[in-house]
């Protein structure tokens, strides 16, 4: 009778198993994912794009699908997983965009897909390697050039092989979508030295696509336009440049505009774009690739104040304690045989005291530095920052940093790392960019270089009176400590402490000797004149022209952090602003 009640619920059980397990089949495979990424061979910098299309092909309800790409165990791999969480409305898709940081050494070998948190799908293959900015092969490292299906391959890679002289390595990578599939952040472009793109490819493009790829261009990448071409609103000239250009070159934000002929690359364009690549290479990522630089350009703490003697003391006292007096003690009391006890004990116990010393001479408050630049161009409402952003923890922050979608981070690495090391790193790009892991460590200096470009309505407000004085309103979101203004006229004005969202009384005009006009790439991106000591050489560097101004801010509200408010924090910033147009009192 037993043996049959038994059988009895096993029967039930499974009767009441195999719904459960059909449904699992069944909403998992309403799910279709197809991965692809933009072509790249072992980048070293910016973040390589993988792009997943996502199919809910059920007409009942919405779907939650995590994907999640994996790096190989072992090796060189110091980046472990890049998630990104979707919903998926019944009888539709979406194409999912996962960068993936190129800095990093990384082997990522396969995809998985969960649906609704429970559901998983079938591991999807995958094959991305990424050399990063730590391979001791980097100054060998090749020129990424993206190439777009329009643009003719022979007549590109005939015009760089005139040019190259020097023998570099560089790797023309075809894309094999139209431009109007083409991602439409600008990080997706971050990890090539150059994009390449023909005018009409341009003006059949998307506006998102159109939007990325200046972005990318103003954050210090070279876009080669084939054909007649009208730049968007903005540029380092403070006005909308002007008509369609059928050929030259054009400086944007901090990086470079080519363009050249409808029929292919001509060599005074492959020229230029050469140029620009090499000293990016050189004066850029191979530096973003060491935290010793950051550290000179911004450091997050001087000196690491360790109670050294306070824990050399305790060791001291724990070595006579645990040795001779309770030794003496425990011999006097004819309780030798506790010293098996005893010993451990007093152990635990320095351990405590030392982690105490450490505690008490450091805290448990993290330490933030953030210092950079800022293209503040008003009149297209877009400002494209260039930062350091530092930490020094004592205790690793246990919720790791968040930067927003537009911004790219290169992490820093100390001297004594090597790229072999298993970091376990994790990016998460749920709500922003969540970076988790072991991306700072306690009680070492750490630090990661940032690019970005967001729209923001901030601006100065110039107001001319009718007696022909000038003042400005601080609209910029901090108090600036000192501002430079040229007018559109070439008069310079100065003024000092405006506090935020206040305007001030007739600026004062100076004596100031524009020097000779240079790129913003030259000033911020390849010297680093806006580091602390060397920041106020910036009105004489030739950044200024009429319709333009620096302004030095005592907080950095155009600058991403890591870890916003929190901990003690030095802020500092300089804003390049371009001017709309002088308003009238």
């Amino acid at each position: 009778m037993r043996a049959g009640r038994r059988i009895g619920q096993r029967i039930a059980w499974l009767a009441l198993a195999l719904p459960l397990v059909a449904f699992g089949e069944r909403y998992a495979g309403d799910i279709e994912v197809l991965l692809a990424a933009m072509p790249s061979a072992q980048p070293t910098h910016g973040y390589v794009a993988v792009i997943a299309r996502v199919a809910n092909q059920g007409t009942k309800r919405e779907r939650t699908v995590r994907l999640t790409l994996v790096g190989r165990e072992g090796g060189m791999s110091q980046l472990r997983e890049v998630s990104r969480e979707v919903r998926v409305g019944p009888g539709t898709e979406t194409n999912v965009l996962l960068p993936i940081p190129a800095s990093l050494p990384a082997e990522l070998t396969e995809c998985r897909v969960a649906v609704d948190g429970n559901g998983q799908m079938p591991v999807l293959p995958l094959r991305i390697s990424c050399a990063g900015s730590l391979n001791r092969g980097y100054r060998g490292a090749s020129h990424q050039i993206l190439v777009s299906r329009g643009t003719s391959y022979d007549a590109l890679e005939e015009a760089l092989a005139r040019v190259n002289r020097g023998g570099l390595t560089i790797a023309l990578e075809r894309s094999d979508r139209d431009t109007e599939a083409w991602p439409g952040r600008w990080v997706a472009y971050s990890a090539y030295d150059a994009v390449t793109i023909t005018a009409p490819e341009w003006t059949r493009a998307t506006e998102a696509v159109r939007d990325g790829l200046w972005r990318y261009a103003e954050c210090g990448g070279v876009l080669v336009v084939c054909g007649p071409f009208a730049p968007p609103l903005g540029g380092t000239k403070g006005k909308t440049p002007g008509g369609v250009l059928a050929g030259g070159t054009v400086d944007t934000g901090f990086g470079l505009c080519v363009v050249s002929t409808p029929s292919g690359i001509s060599a005074e364009a492959a020229g230029a774009m050469l140029g620009r690549m090499q000293r990016n290479q050189a004066q850029v990522w191979g530096r973003y690739a060491s935290a010793g630089v950051s550290h000179d350009a911004a450091p997050v703490v001087k000196e690491v104040k360790l109670p050294l003697a306070l824990s050399l003391g305790v060791l001291i006292l724990f070595a006579l304690v645990a040795g001779p007096v309770s030794m003496g003690v425990l011999r006097r009391m004819n309780r030798s045989i506790w010293l098996f006890w005893v010993t451990p004990a007093l152990g635990v116990v320095t351990s405590l005291l030392i982690l105490l010393s450490m505690l008490l001479g450091e805290g448990v408050t993290p330490s933030v530095r953030i210092e950079g630049i800022t293209l503040l161009d008003e009149q297209a409402g877009r400002a494209t920052s260039l930062a350091v952003n530092g930490f020094y923890c004592p205790l690793r922050p246990r919720q790791g940093l968040v930067y927003s979608y537009d911004t790219e981070a290169t992490l820093g690495q100390v001297d004594a790392d090597s790229p072999f090391r298993q970091a376990n790193l994790d990016v998460v790009w749920d709500e922003g960019q969540h970076l988790t892991g072991e991306w700072v460590r306690p009680r070492i200096p750490t630090y990661l270089r940032l690019r970005t470009s967001e729209l923001r309505n901030e601006r100065l407000g110039v107001v001319r009176a009718c007696a022909g004085s000038l003042a400005v309103v601080n609209g910029l979101g901090a108090a600036i400590n000192h501002l430079i203004l040229v007018d559109f006229d070439g008069q310079v004005y100065e003024a000092k402490e405006i506090p935020a969202g206040t305007q001030t009384d007739p600026l004062p005009t100076v004596t100031l000797v524009i020097p000779k006009a240079r790129s913003l790439a030259d000033v911020a991106l390849w010297s680093e004149e806006w580091s602390e000591t060397r920041r106020d050489q910036l009105p004489w560097s030739g950044i200024l022209r009429p319709g333009s101004y620096l302004a030095y801010l005592d907080g950095v509200p155009f600058l991403p952090d890591g870890l916003p408010g929190r901990g003690k924090r030095q802020e500092s910033s300089v804003i390049v602003g371009l001017m709309r147009e002088e308003g009238q009192q």
